[in-house]
């Protein structure tokens, strides 16, 4: 029900960054990662300063364990909103998995 809703929401908005990002969050939701990230991907084509939107590409590839992946996702949440705590924790996390763990808070 929400895939669909989210569809049709994408498609009577489709310059809404917050409409695609929602799709991508509720396909995230549901483990469909590709349809997650072309969500995450057009809303920051539609909004390049959309920090939701980048923060959802990290997750969609750190999920999938693409640490590396992610990390240029949440320097850009970090260099658009210097406090986001949640991207500064993810960071760390994937450089954890990455071995950087002079990088990491363990």
């Amino acid at each position: 029900l929400a895939m669909g809703l989210s569809r049709k929401l994408t498609e009577k908005y489709p310059g809404s960054a917050g409409a695609q990002a929602l799709r991508g969050a509720v396909f995230y939701d549901s483990g469909q990662y590709k349809e997650a990230s072309a969500g995450f991907r057009a809303a920051t084509n539609i909004n390049p300063k959309y920090t939701f939107a980048y923060f959802g590409l990290a997750a969609v590839e750190a999920t999938q364990g693409q640490y590396a992946a992610a990390i240029p996702y949440l320097q850009q949440v970090l260099k658009l909103q210097p406090n986001a705590a949640a991207a500064y924790y993810v960071l760390s996390d994937c450089a954890f998995h990455l071995g950087r763990k002079g990088e990491s808070a363990d």
